[in-house]
């Protein structure tokens, strides 16, 4: 069995593809222990949403594309 954090390449296949799809937010990967989290932060004051911390690229994509934002 494996751990989130040993299952991290996955989602660091998606971090390039998220980077450049999303110009106005710095994206990175967290690994903390078994843990393993895309972190999004705008780059802009304003820009919405502030902040977005998930586990799935998918959901990370959809908070980003939303209007509102989550």
């Amino acid at each position: 069995m494996t751990s989130p954090a040993q299952n991290a390449a996955a989602t660091a296949g998606d971090l390039a593809s998220l980077q450049h799809e999303f110009p106005g937010f710095r994206i990175w990967q967290e690994v903390t222990g078994e843990r393993a989290r895309l972190v999004a932060v705008r780059r802009q004051a304003g820009a919405s949403p502030h902040t977005v911390v998930t586990s799935d690229a998918d959901e990370l994509r959809a908070a980003l594309t939303s209007p509102t934002g989550p």
